[in-house]
């Protein structure tokens, strides 16, 4: 199944068990009155980190050293690469398919023609930037630069860098639409070194940005940060997989910020980078 398949929102007259028994608790401790048909998609979201640190819990996107910044009003962003050629009369990528949230967090898309170095502004504005994917380009690969997403107005806070070769934007930053929740149910990752020799292994958790809005035993009401699960991985090769399987079933309620953290458990080691992914239903309760 394809990116595009995955994304396009299909009307289910049932969601898998675990995410609708996870659904109608929270519609329950709401009093929100239950009902069949939710509209809903899955989505995967890919993440990596360029190295961590090895003894702290880092944020994972692409940004190396610094926390994910919000922005705090909505404004228009400010797309470019820093390669001439990702730009429709180039060799490399063409078009970036934006998707997000406006200011009241209902969502919103937009596709840019990107014009290389020069930084192209979008004509939405935009609270949230969920998703950022290279759509057509002259060439196999895609994107021959890096591009980057950068506010109009508070350019202090990237949200976001696409590598090249990606295509697709790599950060575990999430919010959840007005009226919808998110129900993650696989969190995976590994850890990518060339010492083959190296024994370590990685602990992974997600993480609320705004701090209440985990849904955890009927309320709204949780720490700033949930685990739900922690991963140690063993040595494969050249890389660190999961070492076991398993759902994590986890509900996040409507427009809330969430993303995923990890660090080194086992003896640290800095500067390895990490790889990961998450699976989730979005499902929207006003229909």
């Amino acid at each position: 199944m394809g990116f595009f398949d995955r994304i396009f929102n299909r009307p289910s007259p049932s969601l898998p068990f675990p995410v609708e028994a996870k659904i109608r608790s929270y519609l329950q401790a709401k009093c929100i009155p239950i009902r069949n048909g939710y509209k809903w998609r899955y989505e995967e979201i890919n993440c990596s980190h360029p190295g961590l640190n090895g003894t702290s819990f880092l944020e994972i996107w692409t940004e190396p050293l610094s926390a994910f910044q919000y922005v705090t009003m909505q404004q228009r962003m400010s797309v470019s690469s820093n390669n001439v050629n990702d730009t429709a009369a180039g060799t490399g990528a063409w078009k970036l398919w934006l998707l997000g949230l406006d200011e009241n967090y209902l969502e919103i898309d937009e596709t840019i023609d990107l014009n290389g170095t020069t930084p192209v502004l979008t004509r939405k504005r935009w609270i949230r930037i969920n998703r950022a994917i290279v759509t057509d380009s002259g060439n196999p690969e895609g994107l021959l630069g890096t591009i980057s997403i950068i506010p109009e107005t508070q350019t202090g806070r990237v949200q976001g860098r696409i590598l090249p070769g990606d295509n697709v934007l790599e950060k575990s930053h999430y919010t959840v639409p007005d009226n919808h929740v998110a129900v993650v149910m696989v969190l995976s990752g590994e850890l990518v070194t060339k010492a083959q020799t190296l024994n370590v292994s990685a602990e992974v958790k997600l993480c609320a940005s705004n701090g209440q809005h985990f849904e955890l035993t009927g309320t709204t009401t949780a720490p700033t940060s949930y685990s739900p699960f922690t991963r140690l991985a063993s040595l494969t090769a050249n890389r660190f997989s999961p070492s076991r399987g398993g759902d994590v079933v986890q509900l996040v309620c409507p427009r809330s910020d969430f993303h995923v953290c990890a660090k080194m458990a086992e003896n640290p080691v800095a500067g390895v980078p990490y790889l990961g992914r998450y699976l989730m239903w979005v499902v929207d309760l006003s229909r």
